[in-house]
């Protein structure tokens, strides 16, 4: 289950139906109508490759000369580049030569000048990100969440390789959880959910990097933040390192963590803001309960000292519900602010899906 709802989380485009033993068959419906466009190829960087995939690399070429694999195979290597290689020290007549006829000597020679030498990093325009408003439809999809917070992070270069790292985190409306259980945490590469050996996964890592307590989300120090949460990372690129031949472990170099990092650290303030806004919420409510509570009992009580009239008694109810007022005006009008922001978003959300019903139903009836 936890692998259908990842895939529908980071597929807002897509109708899933699925049965499952002693289950009917299911349905989970498509928030999107976005298709997403499938971006154009980029070549590998030299600078992500080791010796033997370098060497690897140019056996998908055949018979073509080094300096034309090295310029069609490799993204950001064109003819000025071959150029600073021969004034660097290679040979001309190296770029003359067939693939198939360097020699060991020969690639290695061409690897470590590639590697000494500063090329510009590789185009972003390969990535296929998901999109903050198309995963802010989506999250609903993996349960009842009563907040959620959602970023997506422009395209980067990390480790020379093009990479958008996309976080959402959502607070469960069931909060019947064990009180020390961890949050949930859903691992993405390239729309695949990850499932194992998620302890050295750069994602899991990134996580625990973060002080969640500065949140408002409880953490023990160096693991997992704990609640009734689930944080989604989606990691997007053409060349996405793997720990193991499984790829079910991204990575973890420093700038990718430090990119998933700052993605989850502003996913964290947005939260923190909403859970701000709650106790501010809660305190209003406190304090008119008290006041509610406590204030006709102290009325009634200098009304009987002061032998006051019941005009006075009155105003005096009216002068405490005037400071009651001076107090929590501010905080009550950013509640009703958030409410109303609330309602316009769960409107729309309703008009969206009739719209979607209806066409659903007139495909139906084409």
């Amino acid at each position: 289950m936890n692998y259908l709802n990842g895939t529908s989380l980071v597929n807002p485009h897509m109708k899933l139906l699925y049965k499952l033993p002693d289950m009917e068959q299911q349905a989970v419906e498509r928030v999107s109508q976005d298709i997403p466009e499938i971006p154009s190829a980029t070549e590998p960087h030299p600078h992500t490759m080791k010796l033997g995939e370098f060497i690897a690399h140019s056996h998908l070429f055949g018979r073509v000369k080094a300096g034309v694999w090295l310029k069609k195979g490799f993204s950001r290597v064109h003819e000025g580049v071959l150029n600073d290689l021969v004034k660097g020290g290679i040979k001309k007549g190296l770029f003359e030569k067939s693939v198939d006829a360097l020699t060991e000597s020969d690639f290695k020679e061409l690897f470590i000048a590639l590697q000494n030498m500063k090329l510009m990093a590789p185009s972003t325009r390969s990535v296929l990100s998901i999109g903050e408003e198309s995963l802010a439809k989506s999250i609903g999809r993996i349960g009842t969440v009563d907040f959620f917070s959602v970023v997506s992070r422009k395209p980067t270069i990390c480790d020379f390789k093009p990479v958008q790292v996309e976080v959402a985190v959502a607070r469960l409306e069931d909060r019947a959880v064990e009180p020390d259980s961890s949050v949930q945490v859903l691992r993405f590469a390239n729309r695949v959910p990850l499932q194992f050996d998620k302890a050295a996964c750069a994602i899991v890592q990134s996580i625990n990097s973060v002080n969640w307590r500065a949140y408002g989300i409880a953490q023990p120090k160096g693991g997992l933040p704990i609640g009734p949460y689930i944080i989604a990372v989606s990691v997007v690129s053409p060349f996405i390192k793997f720990k193991n031949a499984s790829k079910e472990t991204i990575d973890a170099s420093d700038e990718l963590v430090e990119e998933i990092r700052r993605a989850l650290i502003q996913a964290g303030q947005r939260l923190s803001k909403h859970l701000r806004k709650e106790t501010k919420a809660s305190e209003l409510e406190e304090k008119i309960r008290h006041i509610e509570q406590f204030g006709p009992i102290l009325v009634e009580g200098l009304v009987d000292i002061a032998k006051a009239s019941a005009a006075r008694k009155k105003k005096a109810e009216e002068g405490l519900m005037k400071i009651l007022g001076r107090d929590t005006s501010a905080a009550q009008q950013e509640l009703d602010v958030a409410h109303a922001k609330l309602e316009a978003q769960q409107a729309a959300k309703q008009l969206e899906m009739n719209d979607l019903e209806n066409d659903l139903e007139s495909e139906a009836g084409v």
